[in-house]
């Protein structure tokens, strides 16, 4: 009997040890022999249907007998699983698309590192990670491939997801002319600010104070907008009146 007598490539299988045989003469049907006595010999199968390798022991006596036997054994194609992704970096909440390339493989199973499970087969599809803390998450998206002979691989790419901007500031009061008024800067995850109040006049303080004048007889609206930013390149803007 020999040991490993079907597998998924590659497939090693030892030889077993036949008594009574002085020299061993063994074939393992790739182009490929040895003379030791239980050999070690891994079976490669390339392509993507089973492949049968045909092993054959001449084994000789101490008396110069000879005798022949040969055993046939199925090696089932690796699967292999590889995937790329449209961007593997960026802010959340980062849409992230998957397309799936692997080969002789028909069951998957993704892990996306974030505690999301997914068994989805079709070519593309996407998957949207979140980030509203206030450090750069490492998601390590895994997808586990199996054959229909049950042959397993995997594939594994790392995704950074940078914090989520929001750029936010209260509801402005109704002022009279003139007034000042400090803006309270309530935005999330950002460093760089650019405001604009509506009157010609910008900004980049955190929470500046502008002067707002109108000499006209009629009620009018500034329309602010804070532009917030972060190291990571992630922005967010917020228009109010």
């Amino acid at each position: 009997t020999i040991t490993g007598v079907e597998g998924c490539s590659p497939l090693t299988v030892t030889m077993p040890y036949v008594t009574g045989i002085q020299s061993f003469q063994w074939d393992f049907g790739d182009g490929s022999t040895s003379t030791y006595a239980t050999p070690t010999h891994t079976f490669i199968n390339t392509g993507e249907s089973i492949e049968y390798f045909t092993i054959t022991l001449i084994g000789t006596s101490a008396f110069g007998c000879v005798d022949t036997g040969s055993t046939t054994i199925p090696v089932y194609p690796a699967p292999i699983a590889q995937y790329e992704v449209n961007q593997a970096a960026g802010c959340g909440p980062l849409e992230v698309l998957f397309r799936n390339l692997s080969i002789n493989a028909n069951q998957f199973t993704w892990d996306y590192g974030d505690g999301t499970i997914s068994s989805v087969n079709t070519l593309t599809h996407s998957h949207t990670f979140e980030n509203p803390g206030g450090g750069t998450f490492n998601r390590n998206v895994t997808m586990h491939v199996t054959s229909s002979a049950g042959c397993e691989d995997e594939a594994s790419v790392q995704i950074q997801i940078f914090p989520q901007v929001i750029a936010n500031f209260p509801q402005p009061p109704a002022l009279c002319s003139p007034s000042n008024f400090t803006f309270p800067n309530t935005s999330t995850n950002a460093g760089n600010y650019e405001w604009d109040f509506g009157n010609g006049n910008t900004s980049n303080a955190i929470s500046p104070t502008e002067l707002f004048v109108h000499e006209g007889n009629q009620d009018t609206l500034f329309q602010i907008q804070l532009i917030a930013s972060s190291i990571n390149g992630c922005a967010d803007t917020l228009q109010q009146n």
